[in-house]
């Protein structure tokens, strides 16, 4: 029988060299680092506990201790890159009419922080992060009165009453609205900013803006274990303010094009049976370029070459350097629709799908799914979504296809070559 399955396994593979697959395996589940991660500790903690650095990507969590945003950052006056905690609650607005008493409201939405324990609602579940909530002792944190706010639908000269709600998650939050609002018959509850994300809330209430240099101060470091970042950084909404410093930021990005082979040269190459063959790319920092190469699948002349006898060498070793140079942007040009899809479906049929790592966290595997978006601008377009915290997903095509101050007589690459870069022909 030993013998029947090596025959067989012999001849499924035969011209395959899985040694250097598994090589390339170990090499990619190590914590990559572009920076020995000894040396970012010490610059930073020799800051006077003050880091200076730009968000590059932000989302929120749930955890067992409540509700966390993660921001994504590279630092300003250094190559650190680090994710950073920040410990904020949730919180929604209710309208208090005149009819409706504040104890009254008070008490119905206290009253579902006894609900969910007693029913043993996270248990039951399906969603990992909100599974962790069953561990909170309290759902519901807080209720206030405020009466020095405004509705901004329509101008009222006097000030309205409101009760600001403050509760462990997103997701209690989007469990009491549902609760609430299908109770109201009269119709004498009215909801606000019960559907806004946690990111755009913590930016609101300090004032900052994605993408800016912020400053954090008061914080905590510790080795990161889950990300791709140099460090991580524990904080309160109260340790970040804007940085005035106007810096500019140099981030790190890592351009990329692929080619593929089709088995019919009259038919478009597909995922489920054309080979990647090239995959080449350039890392800049700014506008500094800091390293190109082509990885080629068989032998392929070439002095940044780098060839591998297997497709899934060409995938694997792509995923490999995305981690290894930890870009904060993956750049193309019709890379959201085409190459990036491409190369994830690929990875699919070709059964390696943990290589699909793009993401800063580590044991991500990066997914994208396609959407439909209307407007009367640009009517219906598909959309692609990606599924990458950390990493951000950047298309030329997309970004000059939408510019309505000039419109193309194609958009193919080589006219945008000529009509931006002043050069009739783009470099092959």
């Amino acid at each position: 029988m030993s013998v029947l399955k090596r025959d067989v396994y012999n001849t499924l593979h035969a011209g395959y060299d899985f040694r250097e697959i598994k090589m390339l395996l170990g090499q990619f589940s190590a914590r990559p680092s572009y920076l020995k991660r000894e040396f970012s500790q010490k610059r930073l903690l020799s800051s006077q506990n003050l880091y200076k650095c730009f968000i590059v990507d932000a989302m929120w969590e749930n955890t067992p201790r409540g509700s966390h945003v993660i921001l994504f950052t590279r630092g300003s006056d250094c190559d650190i890159t680090a994710r950073v905690c920040v410990r904020f609650n949730d919180y929604f607005y209710i309208r208090l009419k005149d009819s409706v008493p504040a104890s009254h409201v008070q008490r119905l939405v206290e009253s579902y922080n006894n609900f969910f324990k007693r029913v043993n609602f996270f248990e039951k579940s399906v969603a990992e992060g909100e599974q962790q909530l069953k561990y909170l002792e309290k759902y519901v944190l807080s209720t206030e009165v405020c009466y020095d706010l405004k509705s901004l639908y329509g101008f009222r000269a006097e000030e309205q009453r409101f009760l600001k709600v403050e509760t462990a998650s997103p997701t209690i939050t989007r469990l009491l609205y549902n609760f609430i609002s299908k109770k109201d018959f009269g119709g004498r509850y009215e909801f606000y900013e019960s559907n806004v994300d946690l990111v755009t809330k913590l930016f609101a209430a300090r004032g900052i803006s994605s993408c800016a240099s912020i400053n954090i101060q008061n914080f905590e470091t510790k080795e990161n274990q889950s990300s791709s970042c140099d460090i991580d950084i524990d904080c309160c909404e109260y340790s970040l303010e804007n940085d005035e410093s106007g810096a500019t930021f140099k981030g790190r990005v890592m351009y990329f094009d692929i080619e593929c082979i089709s088995t019919d040269v009259n038919v478009f190459p597909t995922p489920d049976c054309c080979a990647v063959i090239q995959i080449s790319y350039m890392v800049c920092e700014g506008p500094e370029e800091k390293k190109r190469g082509v990885l080629c699948f068989k032998e392929t002349p070439g002095d940044i070459n780098e060839c591998f006898d297997t497709e899934e060498g060409v995938l694997i070793r792509f995923s490999q350097l995305v981690q290894e140079y930890n870009p904060d942007a993956l750049v193309g040009f019709n890379s959201n629709n085409f190459d990036m899809p491409y190369i994830l479906d690929r990875m699919d049929h070709l059964n390696i799908g943990w290589a699909k790592q793009f993401s800063k966290l580590l044991r991500h595997e990066t997914v994208y799914r396609r959407i439909f978006k209307e407007s009367n601008q640009f009517g219906t377009k598909e959309v692609v979504l990606y599924t990458m915290p950390g990493r951000l997903m950047f298309d030329f095509f997309e970004v000059i296809k939408a510019d309505v101050t000039k419109k193309l007589r194609s958009y193919s690459l080589k006219n945008i070559c000529a009509v931006y870069l002043d050069d009739d022909n783009k470099e092959d």
